[in-house]
């Protein structure tokens, strides 16, 4: 009878200690579940933040090497636009007053004010004032107007070069229409340009026809970029 009852207290003993074990397993197993759950989930929010600084930065990389394009595209139209209009002006002068008259009654200051108006070096300026009283008024004249010819086509050709070279160099930033305008004003004034080196300064049969149709591509280029810095570039 004794037997039995410690029978019972080793049963009822093991019962609970194999319970309170298999407490402490399932809380041990839980523990250590739960703290690799933790850890994966501490890298994975850490994975993110990582992810999120660096498409953080690349965007704003983005958003700053797009606005310092968007910045540079629109001063490089003001340029190029600037740039045409001044070759278009020397050119149709060239075009449309071939020959350079000078009136002999000037007076000194006369001739040397629109010599300064006309950006004739000082020096040279200078020499031709001097000489307008003190030698011979015909031959100095003469010497005046191949000068003034020589000096106009020297300054529109750097005006034109000056126009297609800042063209070539930034023509990756242009719009296809404006490009398209650009390209073809180039080349009417190249022809120009080339005509006028090889036969002097000589006026072109359809002189009106070049000079008209200049104004147009001009007028269409106005027109270009106008649009092209209008446009937001937003979407």
């Amino acid at each position: 009878m004794i037997i039995q009852v410690e029978w019972k207290e080793i049963i009822i003993s093991s019962i609970a200690l194999i319970g309170a074990i298999w407490a402490g397993v399932q809380y041990l197993v839980k523990k250590l579940v739960d703290q690799r759950f933790n850890k994966r989930l501490e890298d994975h929010k850490f994975e993110l933040q990582v992810l999120l600084e660096n498409n953080k930065f690349d965007f704003q990389r983005k958003v700053q090497d797009f606005s310092l394009y968007t910045s540079r595209k629109h001063a490089i139209y003001a340029e190029l636009y600037d740039l045409f209009l001044r070759a278009d002006g020397y050119v149709r002068r060239l075009l449309t007053q071939p020959n350079i008259t000078l009136q002999d009654f000037y007076d000194k200051q006369d001739l040397a004010y629109n010599l300064s108006k006309a950006d004739i070096p000082v020096h040279i300026a200078n020499r031709f004032v001097e000489d307008w009283e003190n030698k011979n008024r015909e031959d100095t004249i003469s010497e005046l107007i191949k000068y003034l010819e020589q000096f106009e086509y020297i300054r529109t050709k750097d005006a034109v070069n000056n126009a297609k070279n800042t063209f070539l160099v930034n023509r990756i930033f242009l719009s296809e229409e404006t490009h398209k305008i650009m390209s073809e004003l180039n080349q009417i004034y190249a022809n120009i340009i080339f005509t006028q080196e090889v036969m002097g300064r000589v006026q072109p049969q359809n002189y009106k026809d070049i000079a008209e149709h200049c104004e147009r591509l001009i007028k269409n280029l106005t027109e270009a970029v106008k649009s092209e810095l209008a446009i937001g570039y937003y979407s």
